[in-house]
C-alpha cells in the first residue's frame, strides 16, 4: 500500500539442497494431490512423454494415475528426489503467488516446467530455468527441451537470486530505506 515498500522473495540456505549434474532418468512432481496443484496435468505430461514420473506429496494419493507415489517425506529425502530427477512438474492451475518447489528444484539444478502464469512467470525464465506452458502438448514438449538445459547454470542462477547473500541485502536495502523516509525530506508525511 505505501510506494516504499518491497517485495522480498522466498530466500533458502544452499547448502541444503543437493547438485548432481546429471539427473536419474524421471521426472518429480512435489505438492499437494489436489486438482488445483494440477497434479493431472504432471501424470498426463509424463505418461505421454514417457518418463517416469515419482510424486511426493500429501493429500488424495487416487489422483496419482500415471508414476511412482512416494509419499510425504522429511525435507532432506525429499531434497534428494528432487536432485536426483531430470525435470519438475509444477503445472499449476491457480494464479500460484510463488511456489517455493519451483525454486527448490533450481537450487538443485533441475529445470521446471510450469504453467505459465501467476509467480512462475518470474520464477521460472522460459527457455533458460525450465518452460512455462500453456497446453499438454508444450508440456511434453517441454520435457525433451528442458533436458538439454544447463543444470550448472540453473542452480548458480537460483543461488544469486535466492540464497541468503541476496535476501541480507535486500532486507538491509529496505531497512535502510525505512530509516530515511522519517529524516528531513525523507517523504514521511506520504504514507
Amino acid at each position: 500500500e505505501r510506494f516504499y515498500d518491497t517485495v522480498i522473495p522466498c530466500f533458502y540456505e544452499a547448502e541444503t539442497f543437493p547438485y548432481y549434474p546429471k539427473g536419474y532418468g524421471y521426472a518429480v512432481y512435489v505438492g499437494r494431490l489436489i486438482h488445483k496443484k494440477g497434479i493431472s496435468i504432471a501424470c498426463d505430461a509424463a505418461k505421454a512423454v514417457g518418463i517416469p514420473l515419482k510424486v511426493v506429496g500429501h493429500g488424495d494419493e487416487k489422483l496419482v494415475t500415471y508414476g511412482e507415489f512416494l509419499g510425504q517425506m522429511d525435507n532432506t529425502a525429499r531434497n534428494e528426489v528432487i536432485a536426483h530427477a531430470d525435470v519438475m512438474f509444477c503445472p499449476t492451475l491457480y494464479l500460484e503467488p510463488f511456489n517455493q518447489v519451483a525454486v527448490e528444484a533450481q537450487m538443485c539444478g533441475v529445470p521446471v516446467i510450469a504453467t505459465d502464469q501467476g509467480g512462475f512467470t518470474e520464477t521460472v525464465l522460459d527457455g533458460v530455468t525450465g518452460r512455462r506452458c500453456n497446453t499438454l502438448r508444450e508440456f511434453r514438449d517441454a520435457t525433451a527441451q528442458c533436458l538439454t538445459f544447463d543444470r550448472t547454470y540453473i542452480r548458480a542462477h537460483a543461488r544469486q537470486v535466492y540464497g541468503m547473500a541476496t535476501a541480507a541485502k535486500s532486507y538491509q536495502r529496505y531497512m535502510d530505506r525505512l530509516q530515511t523516509i522519517w529524516e528531513p525530506g525523507g517523504w514521511s508525511g506520504f504514507g
